[in-house]
């Protein structure tokens, strides 16, 4: 008797974090990977976690800017307690991208696209824009009050350009880091590391 194909396994080292400790996990880094209609964590050294796909409430997966671009999945679980946080090593980015699509699929498909999500958290996405607030408003503060004796174009080329940068950067954060259900799987490459074909 012929057997079927068998399965395609993508798996990713993510950084052990303080939470992957508590838990048990013990080595360098955790193996995440889907098998068997399950996400399963597997520590370097010991640690082991298998959760049903259809136990996973919701997952959310996006980036922080920073250098290198750090890039994330939450995950959230039946029965609530805190969400898993899981950070590929950049070294397996190319493994992590396929994974976290597949992972994605399978929880779509048991519970429908509303529990996939993008995106890393409106603290995240908020945070740069509203440290561009200050120089903005003080912008407007300085041409409202200070500079009187200037003429209006003069008094409105001050806070000009952080009002400008200020836009931008809500923006941004709205567009590639609020997070928001997607509208199809494909929405979710965006907030993935690119691999080539």
């Amino acid at each position: 008797m012929a057997e079927g194909p068998t399965p395609r396994i993508f798996g990713f080292h993510a950084a052990r974090t303080r939470q992957l400790r508590r838990a048990g996990f013990e080595g360098d880094y955790v193996w995440v990977g889907i098998r068997d209609g399950a996400l399963e964590l597997i520590g370097e050294d010991s640690g082991f976690l298998r959760v049903p796909v259809q136990d996973i409430v919701r997952i959310r997966a996006g980036f922080i800017e920073a250098k290198p671009i750090a890039y994330r999945t939450i995950l959230w679980c039946r029965g609530g307690g805190r969400p898993f946080y899981l950070y590929p090593q950049p070294s397996h980015h190319f493994l992590y991208t396929p994974a976290i699509r597949d992972l994605a699929a399978a929880v779509a498909a048991h519970g429908g696209i509303a529990r996939v999500e993008r995106g890393t958290s409106a603290a995240d996405a908020l945070l740069t824009p509203l440290l561009m607030a200050i120089p903005a408003l003080g912008g407007v503060a300085v041409a409202a009050w200070i500079v009187t004796d200037a003429t209006w174009w003069q008094r409105l080329a001050i806070p000009a350009i952080p009002l400008v940068l200020l836009a931008l950067l809500g923006w941004r954060a709205v567009t590639r880091h609020f997070p928001r259900s997607v509208g199809t799987l494909s929405d979710l490459d965006r907030q993935l590391p690119r691999i080539s074909p």
